[in-house]
């Protein structure tokens, strides 16, 4: 990556659209970014900067029989993946099946 490069930030979140962002001033750690309209600028680590707008979505591969720790009504709790779908998953929490998202999980077998 180099300055006036268009880059876009990754998310751990499925987006249906990522804006582009340019690079104005860039080191060996972190680059400052501003958007396609100069208006707005902003310091990001460049692990989270990708010159393909494909690989935007960076998310833990978590699939079924995996052991997670979940964000369940305002309380940590673990389960078991019984499925995983492409934005939430379905966890056996104690004996119970809960529909959760993916950005509310964490593996805990890694």
């Amino acid at each position: 990556m180099k300055i006036n490069d268009i880059v876009y930030i990754k998310s751990y979140k499925a987006k249906i659209k990522n804006n582009p962002y340019k690079i104005v001033y860039i080191n060996n750690t972190h680059a400052i970014i501003s958007d396609m309209d100069s208006i707005r600028m902003t310091k990001m680590s460049i692990d989270f900067l990708t010159l393909d707008s494909n690989n935007v979505y960076s998310s833990e591969p978590i699939k079924k029989g995996d052991l997670v720790k979940c964000i369940d009504s305002f309380a940590i709790k673990e389960g078991l993946v019984l499925e995983s779908y492409n934005t939430f998953l379905l966890v056996l929490i104690g004996n119970k099946k809960r529909k959760i998202t993916k950005n509310k999980v964490i593996l805990l077998n890694t």
